[in-house]
């Protein structure tokens, strides 16, 4: 399994070109294609029960599509599909293909917004198929204090791997609470979740709290008008069960800490930059690290 435990600072570029809406069973139909060329200093590959790490560069290509239908004033369909391939410079079995869908409905009812959603992921490594993902939830809007807007949902997911790694299949359960707030062209957003872990191998059940926030603003620089978003996460991890690595029971902590800027022109270009750094901790060595990430990207939308 390729997995990302510890990294440097990246470089990524992106281009983003997604395609004019057409009008097609009486909604819209879109389409997306884009490129992403990465640079990570220092990328950790999970290889059986060890852990290596080099750097690496990768160069990404994503299409997908995008249907959109009202049903009435109140009923609005969402449907999604995306394909992303990333090839790796370096030998060995990370080159990897990334499918997703996902559908979504929201209805009305008064002030208040019900919705339900289901999304199935297939990951395939090095040419063959690897993992899936599928995730149901049930979701209710509603205005909240203070002129906020208040989310409710729960989810449950269940994670299927191939091969060797069929121990991690596990099914997980979370609830989860956001709340948003606008002040003026700012917006404040806060979430707290709550997550369950079963997964085949026991020592591997754990539950999960997360706290999130984030804060939008727009700003003028050298007469350049800017979007600054700030955004930051803490989440906790107990598992349930003694870890036979290090004899006890395994904890986590996640702090992740990110900050993003974009400039958008009125032909539909973006230019954007992001830095971001994940200070992750564990009585577990090989889930301890810390990962720093520095991103660019250009996007077009016509």
């Amino acid at each position: 399994m390729y997995k990302i435990l510890s990294a440097g600072a990246a470089l990524v570029a992106i281009v983003s070109v997604p395609a004019q809406a057409y009008e097609v069973a009486g909604g819209e139909l879109s389409f997306n294609v884009g490129t992403r060329y990465s640079s990570v200093s220092n990328i950790a590959f999970l290889q059986g029960g060890g852990v290596t790490a080099d750097g690496d560069n990768s160069f990404a290509i994503n299409a997908g599509a995008g249907f959109e239908r009202t049903f009435g004033q109140n009923g609005r369909l969402s449907l999604s599909y995306g394909w992303t391939s990333t090839r790796y410079d370096a030998q060995g079995s990370r080159d990897n293909e990334l499918q997703s869908a996902a559908a979504v409905y929201t209805h009305r009812v008064g002030i208040a917004t019900l919705g339900v959603s289901h999304a199935q992921a297939w990951y395939d490594l090095d040419g063959s198929s690897f993992l899936q993902v599928s995730s149901s939830s049930a979701f209710l809007g509603a205005p909240g204090p203070l002129g906020s807007v208040l989310v409710g949902r729960y989810s449950h997911s269940e994670t299927e791997l191939e091969g060797g790694f069929a121990f991690r299949d596990a099914q997980t359960d979370t609830f989860g609470l956001t709340a948003q707030r606008q002040f003026g062209a700012t917006t404040l957003q806060i979430g707290v979740s709550a997550a369950e872990e079963d997964a085949v191998a026991v020592e591997l059940d754990h539950d999960s709290r997360t706290l999130t926030a984030s804060l939008s603003q727009p700003v003028l620089v050298l007469a350049q008008p800017l979007l600054v978003s700030l955004s930051g996460s803490y989440a906790e991890r107990d598992y349930d069960a003694i870890n036979p690595v290090i004899g006890m029971a395994r904890e986590d902590e996640h702090t992740r800490l990110a900050l993003s800027v974009s400039r958008s022109f009125a032909d539909g270009l973006t230019l954007s930059a992001s830095v971001s750094d994940l200070a992750a901790t564990s009585n577990l060595p090989a889930a301890d690290y810390d990962q720093s990430v520095v991103s660019v990207g250009v996007s077009m939308n016509f």
